[in-house]
Order: C-alpha cells, then structure tokens, then sequence
C-alpha cells in the first residue's frame, strides 16, 4: 500500500515494513501479441489515460466498502497526477531476452534523466 504525502514524498509498505521515498514513475508493463506488433515500445500517459492505466492494475482489498473504495480511486488519483505514468509493451521472445532487457534499462535511464531535470 502506498500514500502519496505533501511533499511529493510517497510512503509505501509491504508486509509491515514501511519506508518512504520519492516515486520517480510508474511502468504500466504489457505484452504484445507474441506475432505482431513492435518488439518494445514505451510512451507516457497523462491525465485520464493515465489513471485508467494504473487503475487497470489495482486490485482493491475490499471492494464492497464505499468508503475505502473512494478512498482507493482518491490514492490513484493522487498517484497519477503527481507521478509519471510510462506505459511499456513488449513483444516475448525467450531468445531476445537481453534485448529485452537493455530496452527497460534504457527506458529507466530517460525516465530518471527526464525526472531529475523536472525538479
């Protein structure tokens, strides 16, 4: 679970271990279709785009609670408006692996660049 706070700081926890840091982007990561389609494509959403995107891959922890539910959207709200959101898709091929790979890795390095200058 994550919470974003005032000073663009986000706090996070996962099994009882909280930390705090900054969020630097969100990567929406999907598959291509194994026969068609670019071998890795990556671009930035904004504004609706964006919180479909991260909502598509939010699984509240109890949807039939109204209060936590708004409570839920509210924090993807936050999240996308404040975060860059990167939607990645990639086309698997086990023998391109390393390719794969060096294309996240560069990805990650204009992101963090792109980030670092924007504040």
């Amino acid at each position: 679970m994550w919470a974003p706070s005032d000073e663009g700081a986000t706090t996070w926890s996962d099994g009882g271990v909280a930390a705090q840091g900054t969020l630097a982007a969100v990567f929406v990561v999907d598959r291509a279709d194994a026969h068609g389609g670019r071998e890795f494509e990556a671009w930035t959403v904004s504004g609706g785009s964006a919180l479909t995107s991260v909502l598509q891959h939010a699984h509240p922890h109890t949807p039939d609670d109204e209060t936590r539910r708004r409570e839920f959207v509210t924090r993807y709200l936050h999240l996308a408006a404040r975060v860059p959101i990167v939607r990645v898709r990639f086309r698997p091929d086990p023998e391109r692996i390393d390719a794969l790979y060096d294309a996240f890795e560069r990805l990650i390095d204009r992101v963090a660049v792109a980030v670092a200058l924007s504040r």
